[in-house]
This record gives structure tokens, C-alpha cells and sequence, in this order.
């Protein structure tokens, strides 16, 4: 039965259904989630695509919605549609309630997926691919078919999870004409419950009035200010001793009493787009792809990942204007708000020999801050750094010092970041260190609390082990989710004698290992190898799976580039010549070329300055064994890469090239002939 089959029969129970490939829609889906497809665009889509997945648009128009277990702990869940995503990852199908139901990451629990109404969920038979590679790895089946499974209620526990969400929810979305005033007043109700008196006017009136600007028509805004007070008032009326809390260490004093003035809390300075210059307000890099002046970073790690070490690393960097994790850093003056003692900072500095400027505000607040004291912290400190110079402001770590004390609450969230303005006014970076949630996250989402924490950044990294089932990995990755295109997507970086250096990508990391492995395997082949030999006798059990010959092939190529392997000569097998392979160490050890001569013991080449002089470049008479034959090709090809191709001098050491490459191939240290000297 085709894809195409099960998709007709899918749309035949009532269910909406789209191509795919995995999870990325192959159309423009969103029509799809408002009204099903015909029979003829079904045959359309799978005809252009006949090896196309099948995915099902949620909400009213499938009658569904999908409770998705990302593995884990599965809840008290009754018997419904069920499907299998992935090994011990689920997918539940339940009857829409008959309102709509908002999609929503990690917010019931960590580990769970709600896709109701604008949503889409992939069915079986379809492909799951891994994130990593990019394989097939698992296909998707059904546990609880839906021909012979009816569909359950959403159960209740789900629903009011949801319909907790739903305030947080309309700051985002707004609210339809006639339904502006109910909207507004659970709106309001729900902010002044939930925050204190003295936060009313400086952080709820300003959100209220963010939500109504979304609103289809917006309130007028005496009539929006008209319920604001009147729950005010009787909020009050409810908690009359909310007015003589005592405040708490750090605040303000000289805002106590004042009387609310809107444009306290921003700056109205709007300029026309044909102003902006790109020449007039360049970014300017503190480390470059990861700090910049006047933006956020946000780095996020588990805890004792090595955090702290990063920064002291990078502080030493910045001193002497190195690079970390393969980018430029620049001189700094440096303020860091830290959760540990002068003591360790101490010890730290002397054991990084750190003379940088830097200054540290270690353990500052004896207890929890509120909103206000938050504010003048940051008030206070972007005061500093305008008297000292401050280039780089960190806070080590955010979750210690701010006024957040529901991190998963996104108003919340997004208000406690508004005040580092202060700072990036002054052209000021700022790094904010955060922890992983325990169930850790893909493509952004690991960082603890609300998505709107990585929303309201302008640079995401995330730093783990690269082998997060070892404790004692050095290795660390860095993955980064930027507004800047300057920003390395991943990067591996290695603790060595005290400091990081730079690998490449995972996947560099893991193609190293795989040509390590290759280079094990040819110790044991003195004599040299051919790639089928090599290839049925690998020891699985001392140096991993084997990889296919074709891939073999390319790693040997790989090894032949990099002068680690030499190809000594061919046999012929089935009518053909296949190459020998070999150490270059073992041939540098004084074993015989096929033609019996003898073999330098001459250190092996090493990659050739594209400088060589052009006189070194021209002794191709006087190539005479193999170790020499295979560093004067290499020098050559080297020369050519950055000439230009039509001038006098790219002809000339091309031709010695050419002359080269066709003795070694005679010779039989190369296994065929390159046509051009950049394949």
C-alpha cells in the first residue's frame, strides 16, 4: 500500500491531510488546517512526490487533538489513537473539544507537546529522520489504529493546563471585536492577582496596553484605562495591606510615592528606514559571532558544565586579543555580577594570570529582589559601567540575581529583560549565563523557563559536553541560534592544559575519529592493503562499525591528501588494478617502493606555504622516490590555488604539476589520475 493510498484512506476517516518530507511540509500547509484537501490535489501532491510522508493538520478541521510524549514518564492517559513517532515516543489522538485549543512546547510538562488548532502531526507509515545525520531511523506505526480505535475526550487535566496558559496567550494574539472587554478584564484580573501593588502601574498597565495594541479593533484607550482602574480598585479593596509593604533591600527610595508617568518607562524616537545605515551603526564584536555591543547573548549550560571556566577563558583571551572557539575577541573592560565569592574570583585571576580590567560584584542581594529592585540594580550598575568605561557586562548566572521567581512565566520573563536596555543603551554587551532544563532541548529550546528568554535575546549559545554520557569529557559543543550571520552554528572545542583550543564541527570531530581508526587499521598491514582486504578483515570489536567501501574509499583519499597514507602500488584483481595502501610511517621506516628503490627516511611533508619559491616548485627531474614525489605534487598543487588561471605563471607550474601527477600515477603512488588539480 503506497503513501498516496494511506493519505486518501486518511482522508476518507475526516482527517486533513498534507505531504511532507519527515516534518517539513512539501506545500503551504496553512490552508490545510482550515479546510481538507480535494481528492485531486491528494493525487497531485503524491504524483509529483510518490515517496512523500503524510502529515495531518489538528485542530477543528481533523476533529483532533495530539498530546505528544517526547519520552520519559508517560501520564495517566486514557485509551485512544495511538501512534508510535520514534523508539518510546508516543503520539495521542483525541476528539477537539469544541474550542480552540492552542499549540503548545513543553509548557504541561517537560517532556510533553499539546498540537490543537494551527497545528500539524506526521503519520504513519511515514519517515522519522535523525537530527544528527539526516538517516532514516525509524518509521512510524500505529499502536491504536484509528479504523478500529474510537477517539477519547481530551482529558480534563490537559484541558486545564491549557486554559492556564490562556491569559499568557492573549498577550501575544490580541483579542476580535466583542470579545475586547471580557478579554481585558480577565486579562487585568489575572496580572493584579498575580503581582504585587507596587509593580501595577510600572510593569501590568504597560503589558495591558501591549495586548490591546494587538487587539482587532484596539480598546480606546480611556475605556481600557477605565477597567484597569475599576479592578484596581477593587483588588484593593481585597488586599488593603498591599500598600504598606516594606521594601526590600536595594529599592529605590526616591520613586516611592511619585505619581505614574508613562514616559518614565520608554524612549518615543522613531526614525524613517531610509535614516538606517549599516555604515553609521556597525556592530562592533567584543568576541566576535558571540558578543556584541549593544545586544544580549544568552549562554545557557547544565550545571557544573564548565560555565564559569569558559568565562575565565574567554577573560584571558580578551586580554590578549586571541581567539576562542575559532573567533576574534577584542580588548574589554569587564564588570561581572557573580554568584560566587571574592575568594574563588581570586584564585581564579592567579591561576589565568589575568590582569585584564575587570571588576567583580560578588554576591550583592541577602535576599529574593521584587521587579523595582531588580530595575535599580541594573539602574545602578549601567551607571557604573558609564563612569568605568565598561564594554562587557555578565550576570553569572541570570536565575541568582533577577526578579524572576516563575521562570516558565512569560510576561514575567519578557518584563525582567526590558530593563537591560539600560545597558545596552551605553553601548554596552551583555552576557547572561543560564542553566539547561533537567530534560535538556533541541534547536533552542534548552535553556530553563519560558521560550520567551531565548525570544528576547539577540544571540542563543548553548554549551555542553560533546559526550553527555561522559562526566569527564573535555570536549565541550557550542551551538548557537543568532540574529547575526557572523555567528558559527556549532562549534567543538577541547580543555587542553588549561585552555580551550578550537576543533571544528561535531561532524569534523567525528569524521577525525573515523580517519583515526582507518590509520589503527593499517598497522597491521605492513606490507600494504587493498580496500576489499581491509575492509572484510576490520576488527569491529577494537575500532567500531565498519564503514562501507565506498566510504573507506574516501577516507583513505582523505588520508592519501594529508600524507598520512601512501599508495605503494596495484595488484590486479578480477581483470583490474587496485591500489595498495600503507602507513607513510611504515614506508618512511625503510621498506622498498615496487620498483625496489629505496625509500627516504626524511620526515613526512607537511601542508606547503602557497609562498614557495617559485625555483623549489620547478625540480620535478629531480623527484627520485616516493616521500619526495608525493610532497612535490602537493607543493604544486598548492601554488596553483590561488593564481589566476589565465595568466603566464598558473600555465607554467601547472604544467610541472601535470608532468608530476602523471610520474606518480606510473609509479604507482597516486591510483588515478586528477584531470584538474582542485578535484
Amino acid at each position: 500500500m503506497t503513501n498516496k493510498n494511506y493519505a486518501l484512506q486518511y482522508l476518507e476517516l475526516g482527517l486533513s491531510v498534507i505531504p511532507t518530507h519527515g516534518k517539513k511540509p512539501l506545500v503551504a500547509w496553512q490552508k490545510f488546517s482550515k479546510e481538507k484537501p480535494t481528492i485531486e490535489e491528494i493525487e497531485a501532491w503524491w504524483t509529483q512526490w510518490p515517496d512523500a510522508d503524510i502529515a495531518c493538520p489538528t485542530g477543528s478541521v481533523s476533529n483532533l487533538v495530539v498530546v505528544d510524549i517526547d519520552g520519559g514518564e508517560v501520564p495517566s492517559l486514557p485509551t485512544t489513537v495511538t501512534s508510535e513517532t520514534s523508539s518510546g515516543h508516543f503520539q495521542y489522538f483525541f476528539k477537539h473539544p469544541g474550542f480552540p485549543v492552542q499549540n503548545s512546547a513543553k509548557i504541561i510538562a517537560p517532556n510533553i507537546d499539546i498540537r490543537g488548532d494551527g497545528g500539524f502531526v506526521v503519520l504513519p507509515p511515514s519517515r522519522h529522520f535523525n537530527k544528527e545525520t539526516g538517516e532514516h531511523d525509524f518509521t512510524y506505526k500505529w499502536v491504536n489504529p484509528p479504523e478500529t480505535t474510537p477517539l477519547a475526550d481530551v482529558p480534563a487535566w490537559v484541558l486545564e493546563n491549557i486554559k492556564e496558559k490562556k491569559n499568557v496567550e492573549l498577550l501575544v494574539q490580541g483579542s476580535a471585536q466583542g470579545s475586547r472587554n471580557n478579554d481585558a478584564a480577565s486579562l487585568i484580573g489575572s496580572l493584579l492577582v498575580r503581582y504585587p501593588q507596587n509593580d501595577w502601574e510600572s510593569f501590568c498597565w504597560p503589558l495591558v496596553e501591549a495586548w490591546n495594541g494587538r487587539n482587532t479593533p484596539p480598546l480606546p484607550l480611556g475605556e481600557l484605562r477605565s477597567v484597569f482602574d475599576s479592578i484596581k480598585s477593587r483588588q484593593v479593596s481585597k488586599n488593603p495591606r498591599q500598600d504598606t509593604a516594606a521594601y526590600t533591600v536595594g529599592t529605590d527610595l526616591s520613586r516611592v510615592g511619585t505619581e505614574y508617568t508613562p514616559t518614565n518607562f520608554f524612549s518615543y524616537t522613531p526614525l524613517l528606514l531610509s535614516q538606517l545605515s549599516q555604515d553609521e551603526n556597525p556592530v562592533e564584536w567584543v568576541w566576535e559571532g558571540f558578543l556584541a555591543r549593544k545586544h544580549l547573548t544568552l549562554l545557557s549550560a547544565l550545571w557544573k558544565a564548565g560555565k564559569t571556566t569558559l568565562i575565565a577563558n574567554l577573560l584571558k583571551v580578551i586580554q590578549e586579543e586571541g581567539s576562542l572557539a575559532g573567533q576574534k575577541t577584542h580588548k574589554a573592560k569587564v564588570l561581572i555580577l557573580s554568584e560566587e565569592s571574592g575568594t574563588i574570583w581570586a584564585r581564579r585571576r592567579d591561576e589565568h594570570n589575568l590582569t585584564l580590567p575587570v571588576w567583580i560584584l560578588s554576591r550583592p542581594i541577602r535576599q529574593k529582589l521584587g521587579y523595582k529592585e531588580w530595575v535599580t540594580l541594573l539602574e545602578q550598575t549601567s551607571q557604573f559601567c558609564k563612569e568605568n568605561e565598561i564594554d562587557l557586562f555578565i550576570i553569572d548566572t541570570l536565575s541568582a540575581f533577577w526578579s524572576v521567581d516563575n521562570e516558565n512565566d512569560a510576561a514575567r520573563v519578557s518584563g525582567a529583560l526590558l530593563p537591560l536596555n539600560h545597558l545596552l543603551d551605553k553601548n554596552i554587551a551583555v552576557l547572561l549565563v543560564h542553566h539547561f532544563r533537567k530534560s535538556g532541548g533541541d534547536e533552542g529550546t534548552a535553556s530553563r523557563g519560558s521560550g520567551a528568554l531565548g525570544a528576547g535575546v539577540d544571540i542563543m549559545a548553548e554549551f555542553s559536553r560533546l559526550d553527555g554520557t561522559d562526566p569527564h569529557c573535555t570536549q565541550r559543543v557550542i551551538k548557537t541560534y543568532s540574529r547575526f550571520e557572523e555567528s558559527p552554528k556549532e562549534v567543538v572545542i577541547d580543555y587542553v592544559d588549561d585552555e580551550y583550543i578550537t576543533i571544528g564541527t561535531k561532524a569534523d570531530v567525528k569524521r577525525a575519529e573515523k580517519l583515526d581508526a582507518v590509520s589503527k587499521a593499517l598497522v597491521d598491514y605492513p606490507d600494504g592493503v587493498t580496500i576489499s582486504d581491509l575492509h572484510e578483515k576490520w576488527n569491529a570489536e577494537e575500532l567500531g562499525k565498519a564503514p562501507s567501501r565506498r566510504t573507506l574509499q574516501r577516507y583513505l583519499s582523505d588520508l592519501v591528501s594529508q600524507g598520512t597514507v601512501v599508495i605503494i602500488g596495484t595488484v590486479k584483481i578480477k581483470g583490474g588494478n587496485t591500489s595498495l595502501y600503507k602507513l607513510s610511517e611504515i614506508v618512511n621506516s625503510g621498506q622498498l617502493t615496487p620498483d625496489n628503490g629505496n625509500i627516504s627516511n626524511g620526515s613526512q611533508a607537511q601542508n606547503p606555504s602557497q609562498d614557495s619559491d617559485s625555483e623549489d616548485l620547478t625540480k620535478v627531474d629531480q623527484v627520485k622516490d616516493t616521500d619526495a614525489l608525493v610532497k612535490q605534487e602537493k607543493e604544486l598543487r598548492y601554488a596553483l590555488r590561488d593564481r589566476d588561471k589565465n595568466s603566464q605563471e598558473y600555465a607554467e607550474i601547472y604544467k610541472k604539476w601535470f608532468t608530476t601527477r602523471e610520474k606518480g600515477v606510473e609509479m604507482g603512488v597516486f591510483a588515478f589520475f586528477v584531470p584538474s588539480p582542485n578535484e
